[in-house]
């Protein structure tokens, strides 16, 4: 029995061993580099703040954004950024987005926007809106290893799983008002302290929560309605702002390391580029994207912080 004993403890070690070595052997996936954010169409005035240096510039046509920047439009303004995980996102009027977090891995070939279908590599998101509408198609994502793309609001959080949607988040009065609407695919929205809810496509979710109207902060969030479905004329709207969205974005093309031009997650130097933004394709006609598009210089890249990636 003692014989016996030991030569299945032994049997045990060595399986346990081999587990260890194939787990370190695994290559990391996790995204480490900061991913990249091009302006692809510009119309009135827009604006992006460094958080961490409150340096502010107008937006350009062909100018970047990276993680760490809050883009602001005016009153008739909008604004088309493409990521180089192949997120594609138009900001309305009078909106601020804050890019949280977005690190994505390196890859080898260049990513046309025209023809993709999915992510290039493993690439994790996180956007906030405080307050306006996005419109947004997200491609397909490698969830299972480890690709997510958040959007926050002050009063939830919804999961993107690879979809084309609009959403908004409006604060007014003693009320901040919530809507999504879904063209394709799934998201999940997680409230703030309540249930989460999964809304499909042709479907919308929408309500009211009660806010101080003196701060804006949320004071309560009802319980969540179950979606219903999106109207027909609302739908139709939906998908021709997505129409015009990838319009503009179906040129742009990124190539090998997508943080071209920005610092990499650790502080270290970039994988690529030169820091400055690239020079416009063509200069835009007078109105073409709106009047500030011709003198503003290019947004520059965030200074590192302390705790880069961590959407603080």
């Amino acid at each position: 029995m003692p014989r016996l004993f030991l030569h299945w403890l032994c049997w045990i070690l060595i399986a346990c061993g081999l587990g260890l070595v194939a787990r370190a052997q695994q290559p990391n996936t996790a995204p480490v580099a900061r991913g990249m954010i091009k302006v692809a169409k510009v119309v009135g005035e827009v604006t992006v703040t460094d958080v961490a240096t409150t340096l502010k510039t107008k937006v350009a046509l062909n100018s970047l954004v990276f993680e760490g920047q809050v883009v602001e439009t005016g009153p008739g303004a909008s604004v088309v950024l493409v990521l180089s995980n192949g997120a594609i996102v138009n900001l309305k009027a009078d909106s601020r987005l804050e890019v949280s977090q977005f690190l994505q891995n390196p890859f080898g070939a260049t990513f046309k926007i025209r023809d993709a279908l999915h992510e290039p590599s493993t690439s994790v998101t996180k956007l906030s809106l405080r307050k306006g509408e996005i419109v947004s198609q997200v491609k397909k994502l490698n969830r299972e290893a480890g690709s997510s793309f958040t959007v926050e609001t002050p009063v939830g959080a919804a999961g993107i799983r690879g979809t084309a949607f609009s959403l908004s988040y409006e604060p007014a009065a003693a009320a901040g008002r919530f809507a999504l609407s879904m063209a394709e695919g799934l998201i999940r929205f997680s409230p703030s302290g309540g249930r989460s809810v999964e809304v499909g496509a042709g479907k919308q979710l929408a309500f009211a929560a009660e806010i101080d109207a003196r701060t804006g902060q949320v004071l309560s969030i009802p319980e969540m309605p179950e979606p219903t479905a999106v109207t027909g004329g609302a739908l139709a709207g939906l998908q021709q702002s997505l129409s015009a969205a990838l319009g503009a974005a179906v040129s742009v093309e990124f190539s090998g390391s997508p943080n071209a031009g920005g610092p990499t997650a650790n502080g270290g130097a970039p994988t690529g580029g030169s820091g400055a933004a690239p020079a416009p394709e063509a200069t835009p006609s007078p109105g073409e994207n709106g009047p500030s598009a011709l003198a503003s210089p290019p947004a520059t890249p965030p200074a590192q912080r302390t705790t880069p990636g961590d959407g603080e």
